[in-house]
């Protein structure tokens, strides 16, 4: 599995690639040259459409790279139109790869040894990686919150291959003021000592599920203290875990899931990660691509977005899953990495329009029905990619 790409980083390194090749500019590889100062961070804004009557309830934000630079981008329509609120020095080597918001105003960002806060909705952000104790330099893919206090943020230690150092798991009990490295015990999987964890969540009961892989495979991780400390589950899932873990979504005090590729695999766990189900076969038979994007509003009720079938929706605790067409067809949609609803109505799904492989276009759709109609969603910049996204009512 050495030549397997993991999570948010090979999509950017890929990307990054490209981009050198392609229009001659690029970024360092020192990810300690620059990291944003509080009160100092550059910002950019553009002008953006006039926001349509899609949805003027939830607000949204992603992150991703546009036009040779990491970006954190707003919308105040549900992601239909979508504004630059802040950029990053592409030379430092830093990138954004995760977004988390727990109300209209409380977020973070994850990157390249960075974790931005933000308590006005984006307007300026704080950096909290100075707050982190027992690890340094991390090359974090993936932050969620379950409250604005109680957080994760995970992936793998910065070393000159992402996949030679062990994975990382950070927890926060006070909203990042002290961000903590978590206890992972350790084991025979050879994954524990070189991986990158992909994605992680937390139950509103404090139980934690973590994924990820790396040369040496799969890893998956559980937790039953707020992501304090984390056993292998892996075995215990045995096939049921796919080959690449991407995704995993937690509902309510004990539901989870776990999305990924290899062929496209769901497990579904509805009492904290005790045992599991496979739930593959209820995904339509043309969903074959790599499900790359998660999440689900109530126990009943989620979507899966990557590739083959875009975007997929259940109202039946994944027994059944339903297509819902993308403007301009399923290939229009390309590949879409992430996806996240406010409520069951408002919701985003962004990623990479891969028509062109030289010249990649980030890709992204809104919603203010559940899925029954999507938009295509304007993008204030050409060239680049979204990795991630976080829709609040």
């Amino acid at each position: 599995m050495r030549g397997l790409q993991w999570g948010v980083r090979g999509f950017v390194l890929l990307f990054l690639f490209l981009v050198e090749i392609g229009c001659g500019s690029g970024g360092g590889n020192n990810a300690n040259d620059q990291s944003p100062t509080p009160g100092a961070t550059p910002m950019t804004t553009a002008t953006a459409p006039q926001p349509t009557a899609i949805s003027q309830a939830a607000r949204a934000w992603a992150v991703g790279f546009g036009g040779g630079r990491p970006v954190i981008m707003r919308s105040e329509d549900s992601g239909a139109t979508w504004s630059v609120i802040h950029t990053s020095n592409a030379d430092s080597g830093m990138h954004f790869s995760s977004v988390h918001f727990v109300n209209r105003n409380v977020g973070w960002v994850v990157g390249t040894n960075e974790i931005l806060h933000t308590e006005n909705g984006g307007d300026s952000w704080v950096s909290q990686v100075g707050n982190i104790s027992g690890v340094s330099g991390p090359l974090l893919e993936k932050v969620r919150f379950s409250t604005d206090q109680r957080g994760l943020a995970v992936g793998t230690r910065l070393v000159s291959d992402p996949f030679s150092g062990p994975p990382v798991i950070l927890f926060t009990m006070d909203g990042g003021e002290h961000w903590d490295s978590a206890q992972i015990a350790p084991g025979q999987n050879p994954a524990l000592k070189k991986a990158s964890l992909t994605s992680a969540c937390v139950t509103s009961s404090g139980i934690g599920l973590a994924v990820g892989g790396g040369v040496s495979g799969s890893l998956a991780l559980l937790s039953t203290d707020d992501g304090m400390t984390w056993s292998d589950i892996t075995q215990k899932l045995g096939t049921i875990l796919p080959i690449q873990p991407r995704d995993v979504a937690c509902s309510g005090p004990s539901e989870m899931w776990i999305v990924g590729g290899g062929p496209a695999r769901i497990a579904h766990s509805a009492d904290g990660g005790t045992t599991w189900t496979d739930q593959t076969s209820s995904l339509p038979v043309d969903a074959v691509g790599e499900q790359l994007g998660v999440v689900f509003v109530d126990q009943n009720t989620g979507w899966l977005t990557g590739g083959g079938v875009p975007v997929l929706r259940t109202v039946d605790r994944g027994a059944t899953w339903v297509q819902q067409a993308l403007p301009g067809g399923t290939d229009e949609g390309g590949s879409l990495l992430a996806i996240s609803f406010a409520t069951p109505m408002f919701g985003a799904t962004v990623g990479m329009d891969e028509t062109d492989i030289t010249a990649r276009k980030p890709a992204a759709f809104a919603t203010h029905d559940g899925g029954l109609t999507w938009v295509r969603a304007f993008v204030p910049f050409a060239l680049g990619g979204l990795f991630d996204v976080s829709v609040v009512q």
